[in-house]
């Protein structure tokens, strides 16, 4: 299955895109095999992802969550002030 993915902030500046295509291979994919897929395709995202949160049609959710191919997928990375 394929997931459209939006990315933010430090995020999108070290995969160089708003919104990347994401192939996940389980039958059922969930949020942690999203989480799986993208450092797997875009190693420099280890220091950020861990800590980032992942939205599913604009709900911040757990890694168990199961996706679909429709839904809107956003990773929000995590919030530094100063």
């Amino acid at each position: 299955m394929k997931v459209s993915v939006k990315l933010f902030a430090m995020i999108r500046e070290i995969v160089g895109y708003d919104e990347i295509t994401i192939r996940l291979e389980n039958q059922a994919p969930t949020v942690g095999d999203l989480r799986t897929q993208l450092l797997f395709d875009y190693p420099t995202l280890l220091p950020l992802l861990p800590f980032s949160q992942v939205a599913v049609n604009q709900e911040v959710v757990g890694d168990d969550v199961a996706l679909n191919a429709e839904d809107e997928i956003a990773i929000l990375p995590p919030v530094s002030g100063g």
